[in-house]
């Protein structure tokens, strides 16, 4: 820089330079010029950062899941956007994990591969031998052209499945038809139900859906507006829901008293409705329990026995076991609500199904205060007559009357209900909460004890489909919450926007992080936080350990099915050591691509599980109980016999000599073995990332070698971009409530009619 005629000074320049290779050295010199002419600085050279390998923490290793060739299967993981925050895109294969981790469920849009590939809508079962995974596909060569969806597994080991299937065409001689079936995966399937075949619109009944089922399926039960299926039905108000039980094949009306008779000329759903995925342990695990609510919500004002949205014909919450069928709403003697009924909403159940929760506007139990504000309560069926229901909201009171806002876990032995509310329940809890916050809390059903957790935001739980119906219809648990506890109920995990912990959540920039229920941005970005209720330790495990601030929403349940897990995803491992989230931020060196990333806390530190370097983003999307495995999606080729570029499904699996990770096949090098099953391990959280260093003397700059070139994402193809677009319009189909049977089914057929690729010849 020119001081003019007297001298000099000088001057900073940043240049920023692209498209260089990892761990190579450039030779360079800064060339200068102004009016008076051009200068040369001295030759020195930089290096850049060598290569990122991947350094799994915990002994893990990398284990392909999906087959290496997939033929011409559209890309998974490689489309749908919005949800994610941070630019982060919503992921539309998703999956579930079984208890041990060695079986996987992956649904996936239209990706067909295999011999027997579905229309669209394929769901595929992986299971782990001792010489590599291998898969199932669920559909059936036998049955045509076919769109499935799961309704239910066996959680334990996925060696039952509960399909709905359609198959055919409605252009077709034959018609096209919807079956429910049950059997192993590999089939043959048992039939539980089949719909008539429709040639045109006008002849298609309304859906008949598995909606729920015991572990083993030997109980399924099924929701239809077909009221001739069972014996009771048929007098049903038209366009009711009617629940069927399916038990030692034959099909039984659920929605019917101890006597036989229908409870409700309008029917009844299964929980709080299947369509919005609230009916967590809905059905017990041995089939014993089925808990449903009459009449059907949905057919508000549809017929005589339908409710009206105030006090007449209020759904109230049931309990069928065996031939036997109770309220469990029903107010207590004495309780201020007798006469004038108000409606309650399932929020969940323990696994048996002997602990039910649920939340009510009226006046259930004797210490109620006579105000009509949403109440939780606990329902045991274990406990004798008159002492079965308690009002978990009271607080340590006993007598307070605070309004709650949301149910979000239940854990699985109904030992503890988290829940939120407006009011103060504890001593602990702030005196005062801002308009858009309530209080977070945990009760504990065997001591009655209620403590307090953390202040959170109102909406930092997911809401659910059922707009109009109740006071706060996002009550329930349902399956796309980033909320989630132990089986115990120690251990809470769950994301809000709230700094908790002393980090700021403020995001980095506006609209980083938009709300992920409204979709306008509130200025700050999704943590998650791990509650330990033994301790009362709440920790952010996703918060960055540098300390700066946040571009991305961290979330573990950004890739939650809607089933058949309904309920939270398991994203901690059932002794709480172990927790999986995915972020765009980069919180460890390695992570370098700028994209979402998932990752490991354990036992207070953070590691990489993807590789941080793909081109595309990759999605957290399970792990088994024991935290032992972490299944996630990316485009990377993490193992050397992935050869191609399309998205696979990996484990990220903690190898032992007695249990060791998957060799690849004969002639490749070995993932691992035994003890030695280790890659390089991570740079712990708190390395200083490093930077360029400049030394020596070199050529020119002209005779530096051409750096290559940048690597570029991939851009996406025409039917890529279509079947993006479809499987968009497909989820607004069923995401919206009001769309139900023949509107579903015309939203759908619209969709697909529109978005879908073009089919090749001679392929289904």
């Amino acid at each position: 820089g020119s001081g003019g005629a007297t001298g000099s000074v000088d001057a900073g320049v940043l240049q920023h330079i692209g498209g260089l290779a990892p761990g190579t050295s450039y030779r360079f010199r800064v060339l200068a010029s102004n009016e008076v002419g051009p200068t040369a600085g001295p030759v020195a050279t930089f290096t850049t950062l060598p290569q990122v390998i991947p350094g799994l923490p915990d002994n893990r290793a990398y284990e392909l899941v999906t087959p290496p060739n997939k033929g011409d299967a559209i890309d998974m993981f490689g489309f749908g956007s919005g949800g994610g925050g941070g630019g982060a895109p919503k992921n539309q294969d998703v999956g579930f994990a079984s208890q041990s981790g060695n079986q996987f469920l992956l649904s996936t849009t239209l990706a067909a591969f295999g011999p027997f590939p579905a229309a669209e809508n394929n769901a595929y079962v992986f299971s782990r031998t001792a010489s590599g995974w291998t898969y199932t596909s669920l559909a059936s060569p036998l049955l045509g052209v076919q769109t499935l969806a799961v309704g239910a597994l066996n959680p334990i080991d996925f060696s039952q499945v509960g399909i709905r299937d359609f198959a055919g065409s409605y252009s077709s001689p034959a018609g096209g038809s919807r079956t429910s079936l049950v059997g192993p995966p590999s089939g043959p399937y048992a039939t539980l139900h089949a719909d008539s075949p429709a040639h045109t619109e006008a002849q298609e009944t309304e859906f008949t859906e598995i909606v729920g089922a015991s572990h083993d399926l030997s109980h399924v039960v099924l929701e239809s507006a077909n009221l001739t299926l069972a014996p009771g039905a048929e007098t049903q108000d038209a366009g009711s829901h009617a629940l069927y039980e399916s038990s030692g094949g034959e099909l039984k009306l659920l929605n019917v008293n101890s006597e036989g008779a229908l409870l409700s000329r309008c029917g009844a759903i299964l929980g709080q409705g299947h369509n919005a995925g609230t009916t967590h342990n809905a059905v017990s695990a041995d089939g014993s329990r089925v808990l449903f609510t009459s009449p059907d919500p949905y057919a508000k004002n549809l017929g005589s026995g339908c409710w009206n949205g105030a006090t007449v014909n209020a759904p109230q919450l049931y309990m069928r076991s065996g031939t036997t069928t109770t309220e469990l709403s029903a107010p207590q003697a004495g309780a201020p609500e007798v006469s004038a009924r108000h409606s309650v909403y399932y929020a969940g159940a323990s696994e048996d199904g002997s602990k039910v929760f649920f939340v009510g506007e009226g006046e259930l139990t004797n210490d109620d205060e006579g105000v009509h504000a949403p109440q939780l309560y606990e329902y045991d069926a274990e406990k004798s007559e008159g002492e079965r229901l308690t009002r978990v909201s009271s607080g340590e009171s006993g007598k307070a009357a605070a309004e709650v806002w949301t149910v979000p876990a239940v854990s699985a032995d109904g030992s503890a209900v988290y829940f939120t509310a407006s009011g103060r329940l504890t001593a602990a809890a702030p005196e005062k909460i801002g308009e858009e916050e309530v209080d977070l809390y945990r009760y504990d059903t065997a001591s009655r004890a209620t403590a307090y957790v953390a202040t959170v935001n109102r909406e930092d739980y997911s809401r659910t489909d059922l707009v109009g119906w109740g006071p706060n219809p996002w009550t329930s648990l349902i399956h796309n919450s980033n909320w989630y506890t132990t089986p115990d109920g120690r251990y809470l995990l769950f994301a809000t926007t709230r700094a908790l912990t002393g980090y700021s959540t403020a995001e980095a920039s506006p609209h980083d992080c938009p709300s992920l229920n409204s979709g306008s941005p509130n200025g700050h970005c999704d943590e998650v936080y791990r509650y330990d209720s033994a301790t009362g330790n709440l920790a952010c495990i996703s918060c960055n350990p540098s300390g700066a601030a946040p571009t991305s929403n961290a979330l573990f349940a950004r890739s939650a099915p809607a089933t058949p897990a309904d309920g939270s995803m398991r994203a901690i491992s059932d002794d709480g050591s172990y927790a999986f989230f995915d972020t765009v931020d980069a919180l460890v060196p390695q992570d370098g691509n700028g994209l979402l990333d998932v990752y490991e806390w354990h036992e207070g530190k953070i590691s990489l599980i993807s590789s941080g370097q793909d081109s595309d983003p990759s999605f957290f999307l399970g792990s088994s109980a024991d935290g032992s495995n972490v299944f996630f999606g990316t485009h990377a080729r993490l193992v050397p016999q992935d050869t191609d570029t399309a998205g696979d499904l990996y484990d990220a699996r903690i190898c032992t000599a007695t249990d060791p990770c998957i060799k690849p096949p004969t002639g490749e090098t070995a993932q691992c073995e035994g003890d030695a099953c280790q890659n390089p391990s991570p740079a712990p959280i708190d390395a200083t990332p490093g930077s360029l260093t400049f030394s020596g003397a070199g050529n020119l700059p002209g005779e530096m070698a051409a750096p290559p070139a940048a690597v570029k994402p991939k851009a996406k193809t025409a039917a890529q971009i279509k079947a993006e677009k479809l499987a968009g319009a497909l989820k607004a189909c069923r995401r919206d409530g009001s769309r139900r049977g023949k509107k579903r089914a015309a939203c759908e057929r619209q969709a697909r009619k529109r978005y879908s690729p073009a089919k090749k010849k001679g392929k289904r």
